[in-house]
């Protein structure tokens, strides 16, 4: 199968159609694609084998990224086996994934959730751009990773994934219009929540005893979890009344 869209289809590409966009060559590789690469709507991005500790952190603008390593760097680091990356230093690796994508088709990066928690700097660059984490509709290149750890030393090596990146067909974004038509919407669902509430009050199917409706207070206003709760069943209730009543007749 090829990857195909609709002239009105926009937004960011599923996992079925990243793995589509990699089987027509719009992602490439050096090595074999590992299977969980491909997440829900993103692709996890790997270090290569080397590493370039560099002078500072920089943009390649009308140049490549290669290019100004050339120009920044201090001394390359092995990552075949694994290595140490100090804090306070930056640091360039080529990443095993490249990218041909169709005209149609940007991509944009952000670190993975366990990067940020071992509070490790990173983010994507590529050949004469002049923006972190953003790859233009079209691109044919390399990327590259920045990495520069804030509170300890960090081992890496191949294969280390602290990056991943989204792909987007066409212009996604809502304008001020559209916001304010969603945010209304929102409101008037909000709003109605105190009647369903009440509407929804009533016995219990099996021990007419009045069952509630529990709401979210942290999300309240965009997303209500109604939880059917009956405080006793009919058999626990009577058991517990008919206990009473031997006891006090005692």
């Amino acid at each position: 199968m090829t990857l195909t869209f609709a002239l009105d289809d926009k937004g960011i590409l599923p996992d079925r159609m990243i793995a589509l966009l990699a089987a027509d060559g719009g992602i490439l590789s050096e090595n074999q694609s590992v299977p969980d690469q491909i997440q829900p709507a993103s692709l996890d991005l790997r270090l290569g084998e080397v590493a370039y500790r560099v002078r500072a952190s920089f943009l390649p603008g009308r140049t490549t990224v290669a290019q100004r390593i050339d120009e920044l760097k201090l001394h390359e680091i092995s990552l075949s086996d694994g290595a140490v990356l100090e804090t306070g230093c930056v640091y360039i690796v080529p990443l095993l994934e490249s990218l041909a994508l169709p005209d149609d088709i940007s991509a944009a990066a952000n670190p993975k959730s366990s990067t940020g928690r071992l509070d490790v700097f990173t983010r994507v660059i590529a050949d004469e751009t002049r923006g972190f984490d953003r790859i233009e509709s079209g691109y044919h290149g390399p990327l590259y990773a920045e990495i520069s750890p804030r509170t300890f030393p960090v081992l890496v090596r191949e294969g280390s994934r602290l990056s991943q990146i989204r792909f987007r067909r066409g212009q996604a974004l809502l304008d001020a219009d559209a916001l304010r038509a969603l945010h209304e919407g929102f409101s008037i669902r909000a709003s109605a929540m105190p009647a369903r509430a009440e509407r929804a009050r009533g016995p219990c199917s099996r021990c007419d005893h009045a069952r509630y409706l529990s709401f979210s207070s942290t999300v309240r206003s965009l997303v209500v979890w109604f939880t059917r709760k009956c405080w006793r069943s009919r058999k626990n209730y009577t058991g517990r009344v008919s206990a009473r009543t031997t006891r006090r007749k005692a």
